[in-house]
């Protein structure tokens, strides 16, 4: 997975990356599958951030997806500073 903060403009800020490596049973998989997995990762996010783009691949097929991730939707209040706790909430 590849994290990449990115600026109003559309250079590029920070990037990170993490390997994750999922090796389930047939049985682990067919269970996921329908309530997925959640990993979680700790970001210091750049004052100059306007975006998070989430990139993961997986090495076996070479597929690649992505979400952009609006980082004023992480944090609370109207201004945006990176001591500022991250917020996501799941939506039902």
């Amino acid at each position: 997975m590849y994290f990449v903060q990115r600026a109003a403009a559309g250079g590029t800020i920070a990037v990170e990356n993490q390997r994750v490596g999922l090796n389930f049973e047939e049985k682990q998989y067919e269970y996921l599958s329908t309530p997925g997995v959640v990993l979680a990762k700790h970001l210091t996010i750049s004052p100059q951030s306007a975006d998070v783009r989430v990139f993961a691949r997986d090495t076996s097929s070479e597929a690649l997806g992505w979400v952009a991730i609006p980082v004023q939707a992480l944090f609370e209040g109207p201004q945006i500073a990176s001591s500022l706790p991250a917020k996501i909430e799941s939506r039902k």
